[in-house]
């Protein structure tokens, strides 16, 4: 079957390749042609956002991280994308790829844009003609702030989908209030899907010896109490903490090693790392994945308590492991991270019952035969 996908392929962010790759790899695995469709819209809108990535990559050049460049033009190769390029929703409706099923999803597809005014049709594949078949695969809205003319659109444009699932419990309830006639699954993240053995396939040699470095990836910048978690581990495991950083990101971790690193490196940084320090969804995935002791950090307990780590929280709370994520310093449970095995059989127990539901998602769904 030749299946197109549109996600946010083309965003300069590991966890952003890592689902998408995950994604095609798998479906690649059961025997299937895959490619990503190459639509990267414009940015009219963002006019302070984009002037906000120039001032941060002149920074970037000027504090010695120029090599970056070579990483931005080459982030994306590990992908199987379109040759043709669409940068508008009506280019995309007036030309539209062929495809036996189309698939949208992972990430944030279905998060209201601009201030929470506009939902991306492309997302919805709503440029497809009719009777085509189309799905969502773990398709996520963010924190759900739905607008009431948002799940009226929504409603709309869901319609006509032969299957859908999501990645979150909040989207799952959100769906499941608009009394769509589809159920709502909700489906593994595709990193975890695609399992260890894909990626272990493509992670690229790495300069460090394996266990004798902590990694980190970051998405905020950590003061406070947050430094002094990170000083209290490399005074414990006596190893430097490396910190990968996003191609486009300026934020650096002050007394560690800032690296920029391809995909297939970041990859090779967790397999072989001693432990990992996770402020993003897809660190833990890996952290997980690989076995790595982890502990994962919260921006605030007022994040927390707003859903902004709910994907974070809602994997761990079910193997007990909820314990490892911090939003402050609390030396009690950070010396239980250090002494505490993690049970790594009840982890791939659960993460392989989430994985057989999300295959049999895909298999009502006829993406792969039974």
């Amino acid at each position: 079957m030749n299946i197109g996908i549109i996600t946010f392929h083309y965003a300069n962010n590991y966890g952003a390749i890592m689902q998408a790759y995950g994604l095609q790899s798998y479906l690649e695995q059961q025997g299937h042609e895959v490619e990503f469709i190459n639509y990267r819209p414009r940015e009219e809108k963002h006019f302070l956002k984009q002037g906000l990535r120039c001032v941060l990559s002149l920074l970037q050049i000027t504090r010695g991280s120029w090599k970056n460049s070579r990483y931005t033009e080459k982030f994306h190769q590990i992908l199987h994308v379109g040759k043709k390029l669409y940068t508008t929703f009506q280019q995309l409706e007036q030309s539209p790829p062929p495809y036996d099923l189309y698939i949208t999803g992972s990430d944030q597809v279905w998060t209201p844009q601009f201030g929470g005014n506009y939902l991306e049709p492309a997302y919805f594949l709503r440029f497809t003609g009719k009777g085509a078949r189309k799905i969502a695969y773990a398709a996520s809205m963010g924190q759900c702030r739905l607008s009431e003319k948002n799940k009226s659109e929504m409603k709309t444009y869901l319609e006509d989908f032969d299957s859908i699932s999501v990645r979150e419990d909040k989207a799952k309830t959100a769906l499941e209030s608009m009394s769509l006639k589809q159920h709502i699954h909700r489906t593994l993240d595709p990193s975890l899907l695609a399992g260890r053995e894909i990626f272990e396939k493509a992670a690229a040699p790495i300069p460090e010896k394996p266990d004798s470095y902590i990694c980190a990836y970051l998405l905020d910048k950590l003061e406070g109490s947050h430094q002094q978690i990170l000083q209290y581990l490399q005074n414990e495991e006596k190893c430097p903490i490396i910190r990968l950083r996003n191609p486009e990101s300026c934020i650096r971790l002050d007394g560690g090693v800032n690296r920029f690193v391809s995909p297939e490196e970041w990859i090779s940084y967790f397999m072989h790392s001693r432990m990992a320090v996770c402020g993003s969804f897809h660190a833990l995935a890996f952290s997980l994945m690989f076995h790595k002791p982890f502990i994962c950090m919260h921006s605030s307990e007022k994040e927390i308590e707003a859903g902004g780590d709910c994907r974070i929280l809602s994997l761990l709370k079910p193997m007990g492991l909820d314990y490892r994520c911090f939003a402050e310093l609390d030396m009690e449970r950070l010396t239980k991270c250090l002494e505490t095995p993690i049970d790594w059989n009840k982890v791939d127990g659960h993460l392989e019952k989430l994985r057989q539901e999300s295959i049999d998602f895909l298999t009502s769904s006829h993406v792969i035969s039974q």
